[in-house]
C-alpha cells in the first residue's frame, strides 16, 4: 500500500502543487472550482465567462489523445488519475489552456447570456 499512497501524494501535488487549477484559472473568464468539499483529483473548468465554447475545447484535446470525463458547453472536466505523472498533469493543464485561448480567439461561444456559475 506504501506504493500506491506514494503515487498518489505525486499526483495530488501535480495538481494542486503544479498549479493545474491555478494555470487554468489565469484565463479571463474562467473559473476552476476549488475547496474543501471538492475531490482533490477532480479538475472542474467553468468556462461561462471566458467566451470558450466546451464542446470545441473537448474537440481539441481529444484531437490530441487528452479525453475528458464530462464537457458540455460551459463545463469541462479532464480526467486526472493517480497513473498521471507531474509531468503529465503539466501537459494537461497546458494543452487546457490553450485550447480554451484558441477557441476564444476563433469566436468561441458567446459569453454574454449565460447563467453566472455557482461555486
Amino acid at each position: 500500500m506504501d506504493a500506491v499512497d506514494a503515487q498518489l501524494g505525486v499526483v495530488l501535488s501535480a495538481v494542486t502543487g503544479c498549479r493545474t487549477r491555478r494555470r487554468v484559472a489565469e484565463l479571463p473568464g474562467v473559473l476552476v472550482v476549488e475547496g474543501a468539499d471538492v475531490d482533490p483529483l477532480k479538475v472542474v473548468v467553468l468556462l461561462a465567462g471566458s467566451g470558450a465554447d466546451g464542446n470545441a475545447v473537448e474537440a481539441e484535446l481529444v484531437a490530441r489523445g487528452m479525453t475528458l470525463e464530462m464537457a458540455d458547453r460551459d463545463t469541462l472536466v479532464p480526467i486526472v488519475t493517480m497513473a498521471d505523472s507531474p509531468q503529465d498533469v503539466a501537459a494537461l493543464a497546458e494543452a487546457l489552456v490553450q485550447a480554451i485561448a484558441a477557441d476564444v480567439r476563433r469566436g468561441g461561444g458567446d459569453p454574454g447570456p449565460r447563467a453566472r456559475p455557482v461555486v
